[in-house]
């Protein structure tokens, strides 16, 4: 059976509240996942519990049931509103309409009347699924006839199958941008035989790796080839876009697909007519070089000059050392050790600046973090003991590693500590004004100092539950504690925790502690 709609009431007369609620206990359609009795303290509510349906009165303190919902509208456009109102007037009906809620109903009302509104309002909402879906697949089927066409285009450009007239104008025709000052292609080997099955997901990954480049333009050739052109106003900065790109699209497919590439960089040019013979430079690249590993890029430029070094590509060492886990130690000193000879490594004064290559990276990112740089490495202060030390290529090595793990040490360290501390406050806050009923998550969010929509993600992402998850939980605790050491009334025992409706404090008591206030009372006597 599918999971039944979730339901926020926001209504200021109790006895509505509880009328609402009770009929939704009874529905297996609809299932109750919040209220409030004034609009201010439902808005905060729906933005983080987002339910599929809001039911609200017209006539509520602080924020109206209009205002409520062109501000829901406007976050959280998806989200039915059913209003209630005793006012049977045509204006705000038209408010209504205005704002585009989606039934209006008038009170009184019964049970049965409620239930239909709202299994109308369940029509609308499936019947907009299946509109959606539809759409979401023409547009994917015309996504991809479009992307078809253009990768025929590109190809055929690849080829020099066009002139610089005819080329510009099929370009404009399909939307590609493609004038610029000068261009470079790139051949991309997608290694599909040591990833299998990852075919049908390869466009996805580098559509998403690549969205919204302007200076790039790609298509795949078959099944194991990608081919990029490249844009840009100098040789300087095509170099930079091109690594740039190769290293994302490296990390992003080895990361999503396990799928390795070998790359080559085509010759500059500067007509769009030349893009075929950059592209027959890097593809002739690829294919006269066999057996390179994995991540290397060959660029033609060099094999012209003489300077081919054929190793690996790799990022900035202060970029992967920002997202470097423990596991990765190994990868970032092989990979540092192989920008070296053997003959550099052995000296003892290339050794230092391969070290301090690495240290000052760290350093960078150290002090990025808000931290000092001085106290997780002291060898910034006492040059010549490092280069005392850097003798051999096992003593570089072993220094390289206690670098990369006092930084890999302070840099978990200082996240936790960051975020902690947030939370910690947070959790003191909610410990300390639990029996506020207008306790929010704007009012803490804005006692941490944080943004409504950040703090609840943080929130989440550090607890394992939501902010109204949490707070609920709290209460709860602090009413089951009371209820066993104190003789207060269940009614003065919800208001104690927050809650001004006693009704909705044993509906939702119940429902967390699995028992009625007054069973918890009759089980431990």
């Amino acid at each position: 059976m599918p999971s039944p709609y979730q339901v926020f009431v926001a209504e200021d007369e109790m006895i509505v509240r509880e009328g609402i609620r009770n009929c939704l206990e009874n529905s297996e359609s609809f299932s109750l996942c919040g209220e409030a009795e004034d609009g201010e303290m439902a808005l905060s509510a729906i933005l983080e519990l987002k339910p599929d349906i809001l039911v609200t009165d017209i006539k509520m303190p602080f924020m109206d049931g209009l205002s409520l919902s062109r501000a829901v509208r406007r976050a959280l456009p998806w989200v039915k509103i059913l209003i209630i109102s005793g006012y049977d007037e045509f204006d705000f009906a038209k408010q209504a309409i205005s704002i585009g809620v989606a039934e209006y109903l008038l009170k009184p009302f019964d049970a049965k009347m409620l239930l239909d509104t709202l299994r109308k309002i369940e029509e609308q909402i499936e019947a907009e699924r299946v509109q959606t879906m539809q759409a979401n697949t023409t547009r994917l089927r015309e996504h991809r006839d479009e992307q078809v066409l253009k990768d025929a285009f590109l190809d055929s450009l690849l080829t020099g199958a066009h002139d610089t007239a005819d080329a510009m104008e099929l370009a404009a025709s399909y939307e590609i941008d493609l004038p610029a000052k000068k261009y470079l292609a790139v051949a991309v080997d997608l290694q599909i035989d040591s990833a299998p099955g990852v075919s049908a997901r390869l466009r996805d990954e580098i559509e998403e790796a690549l969205a919204e480049r302007n200076d790039v333009l790609w298509c795949l050739r078959g099944s194991d080839r990608l081919a990029l052109i490249i844009k840009g106003e100098t040789n300087e900065q095509l170099d930079d876009i091109t690594y740039e790109l190769l290293i994302i699209l490296q990390e992003r497919l080895k990361r999503t697909l396990n799928l390795p590439i070998v790359s080559a960089i085509g010759s500059v040019v500067e007509r769009v007519g030349a893009i075929a013979s950059s592209y027959q430079n890097a593809f002739g690249l690829l294919r006269g070089v066999s057996g390179l590993p994995a991540g290397t890029v060959i660029n033609f430029g060099d094999v012209q000059s003489g300077a081919a070094s054929f190793v690996p590509l790799s990022a900035p060492v202060s970029q992967r050392l920002r997202h470097a886990t423990p596991q990765d130690v190994d990868d970032i000193l092989l990979d540092l050790r192989s920008r070296f000879s053997d003959v550099h490594l052995n000296s003892v004064l290339y050794g230092y600046y391969w070290l301090m290559d690495l240290l000052m990276a760290a350093a960078r990112v150290v002090e990025e973090l808000g931290g000092d740089a001085h106290a997780v490495f002291p060898e910034l202060d006492d040059a010549g003991a490092l280069l005392r030390a850097s003798s051999s290529e096992q003593a570089l090595i072993s220094i390289a590693r206690d670098m990369l793990e006092r930084f890999l040490a302070f840099r978990g360290g200082a996240q936790d500590d960051h975020y902690g501390s947030v939370i910690a406050r947070a959790k003191e806050y909610l410990y300390e004004h639990y029996g506020e009923s207008d306790l929010s998550l704007n009012s803490v969010a804005a006692y941490c100092g944080f943004s409504p929509n950040h703090f609840s993600s943080m929130f989440s992402l550090h607890t394992g539950e939501t902010f109204i998850g949490f707070l609920t939980r709290v209460r709860m605790e602090q009413a089951k504690k009371l209820l066993l050491e104190t003789d207060k009334r269940s009614a003065d025992v919800a208001f104690a925790v927050g809650y001004q409706d006693a009704n909705y404090f044993r509906f939702l008591f119940k429902k967390h502690m699995g028992v009625s206030p007054r069973e918890l009372r009759s089980t431990s006597e």
